[in-house]
């Protein structure tokens, strides 16, 4: 072989493999990074633990009443909630069933406002944030209601959870 083809035969050689090694498959883009709040969100089932009412006034006395869920019905206590990572919700009515449709309500869910807020059915007219009070591994909490009374009282409930 002179050495014109050999050199030939070189150059040849050498581009194809730079030509294959470059042309390496493309992967999928990875889906959305899921937050640390929302892979909190989404691991457990949460059960409800309790429900603490503040109450605070214009003349900003504030009176807190731990454990207020006495006061509610022992069905709507029992249940198991799942935030999935489709954004999707489903409640699992547990043994004291009070739902007269069925055994599971489900929807769609969304965090808002960096993180400190979690939207139930965001798609709905007016749908209501709820204000992230605490979110771990282990617990969740969250304001469930918030009005103002005809004399300027706040009223606020949070529902507090725990993983299960």
């Amino acid at each position: 072989m002179t050495t014109p083809l050999r050199l030939l035969l070189l150059v040849l050689l050498t581009s194809s493999t730079l030509v294959l090694t470059d042309c390496s498959k493309t992967t999928d883009p990875a889906g959305p990074t899921r937050t640390e709040r929302e892979k909190f969100l989404t691991a457990p089932n949460w059960f409800y633990s309790s429900i603490t009412k503040i109450r605070a006034t214009p003349a900003g006395v504030v009176t807190t009443t731990p454990n207020y869920e006495a006061g509610f019905d022992p069905c709507s206590l029992d249940d198991l909630t799942r935030y999935k990572t489709d954004h999707t919700f489903s409640v699992d009515e547990g043994p004291l069933n009070c739902n007269i449709i069925g055994r599971t309500l489900t929807g769609t869910w969304e965090l808002a406002a960096n993180d400190t807020q979690l939207v139930l059915n965001p798609d709905q007219p007016n749908p209501a944030p709820h204000q992230i009070q605490a979110l771990t591994a282990t617990s969740l909490s969250y304001t469930i209601s918030e009005y103002t009374q005809s004399d300027g009282t706040l009223i606020r409930l949070i529902a507090h959870f725990t993983a299960r």
